[in-house]
């Protein structure tokens, strides 16, 4: 993957809510479902944007909203539909910043941009990246500009359709380098890549989130394709707040967290969830961590990334009491809690009876059947630095080992006994029953 010049770098995608017509507000609004075309194909970046719109939306809306691909024509074809639709609100668009393009680019198009088009607002933006495959001759900007010159019109660049930013963004690179470069147009930035991957075409220009999205999806297919479970260590989520916060704003830092997890949640698509792990630290970093972000506070954030477990950081002494917030948070249907029950941050050895407190008190909120005991994060080890030392992390863990004991011993195996008693006295109530009524018949 090859980053664009500073020049082209400043040309972004930039992705826009747009209203068909003029619609009349109401106080009930929406009183049935929304739909939001999108004018490429599924798994792009503006579908995947979409996606996270509609979730976002569902929320303040109380209903989740429709999400319809359209693709081909560079928009057209989505953009026509809706017209066609009734104003009343309940059809929009996403649409990409080469949008109103479209009228100058083609002969002609079945409506009138600037008329039949009401902004709402801008929804994010986005740095676009040249992408070649792995094996691929070109290994700089360089490389590929000094064989586009060689053999002009040989070359071809993949790109999400005519009139878009990357189709833009290639002419501009072509005029900028005087290179003659074959544009070929796709119906979405995710065929494109395809095309890229398979050795069908050379190069593409994808936005950057989507091009990183579809490398750590190769990867991270190839990690369960091979039986394994890939675990997604995701340190700043959490960190980035105090390295932002200030003089960026609160809503700065969630932004920028959740065009992370929007990346994270391309590269894992198509993989099952009971694949995938997610893991959620404040660093293993020795420091006082008053600056960290309360998780309640970004709880939200982690939950909607893919994953079959969450693994998060319970047991410092900063955030051990935030167990609670699971008085208030569910686990998404069929996803476990994997909480840190032992910590990276103290060379003190936990007590099995502190570390079966840990696992009990969260699997009465979240289900004895969805907790697994963890360790808060890596002991941060290196080959000539030890931050705890080894005959450190062996007790830790067999403490861990010896506490998970104690806590399944109280969650499953009382349970267990209980269930049985239950159960032997329901079987030996009828028999208790004849015998009564015997005794009764021969009384009288």
């Amino acid at each position: 993957m090859l980053g664009l010049n500073k020049t082209i770098g400043g040309l972004m995608l930039g992705a826009g809510l747009l209203l068909g017509g003029t619609a009349q507000a109401a106080d009930n609004y929406p009183s049935k479902p929304v739909h939001i075309l999108v004018p490429y194909a599924a798994g792009g970046a503006v579908d995947v944007l979409a996606r996270t719109l509609g979730q976002a939306l569902a929320k303040t809306w109380g209903q989740q909203p429709v999400i319809d691909n359209r693709p081909g024509a560079g928009g057209i074809v989505a953009s026509q539909a809706l017209t066609q639709a009734a104003p009343d609100g309940y059809t929009l668009i996403l649409v990409a910043s080469g949008h109103p393009l479209n009228q100058f680019i083609y002969p002609s198009v079945p409506y009138d941009t600037f008329k039949d088009f009401t902004a709402i607002t801008e929804v994010a933006s986005s740095p676009l990246a040249i992408v070649v495959a792995k094996d691929s001759p070109y290994k700089t900007l360089g490389d590929l500009l000094a064989a586009a010159k060689k053999e002009p019109d040989k070359l071809s660049y993949g790109m999400s359709g005519n009139g878009t930013s990357a189709h833009l963004a290639g002419e501009l690179l072509k005029h900028m380098s005087g290179t003659r470069i074959v544009a070929i147009p796709y119906k979405g930035g995710a065929p494109a890549l395809t095309a890229v991957i398979a050795g069908e075409i050379p190069l593409s220009i994808n936005p950057l989130a989507e091009a990183i999205g579809q490398a750590m999806h190769v990867e991270y297919k190839q990690i369960v394709d091979n039986g394994l479970v890939a675990q997604l260590d995701d340190a700043r989520a959490a960190v980035t707040y105090d390295r932002m916060v200030p003089p960026a704003s609160f809503q700065d830092y969630r932004k920028r967290v959740r065009l992370y997890q929007d990346v994270l949640n391309r590269a894992t698509e198509g993989i099952p969830t009971e694949k995938l792990r997610y893991h959620v630290c404040w660093g293993s970093w020795p420091g006082p961590h008053t600056t960290d972000v309360p998780i309640k506070d970004i709880m939200d954030l982690i939950l909607r990334v893919r994953a079959g477990a969450y693994v998060l950081e319970m047991a410092n002494p900063r955030h051990e009491h935030e167990w609670q917030v699971w008085r208030d948070v569910k686990l998404p249907k069929g996803s476990v809690l994997i909480p840190g029950v032992i910590s990276h941050a103290t060379n003190v050895v936990e007590h099995p009876e502190l570390v079966k407190e840990r696992i009990v008190r969260l699997a009465k909120l979240v289900g004895r059947e969805n907790i697994i005991a963890g360790t808060d994060c890596g002991f941060a080890q290196q080959p000539f630095y030890q931050r705890v030392h080894p005959t450190i992390q062996w007790a830790k863990l067999q403490s861990l080992v010896e506490g998970a004991r104690l806590a399944s011993k109280e969650l499953w195996g009382r349970g267990k006994k209980s269930a049985a008693k239950k159960s032997a006295a329901k079987k030996s109530a009828p028999k208790r029953k004849a015998v009564k009524a015997i005794k009764r018949r021969r009384a009288a």
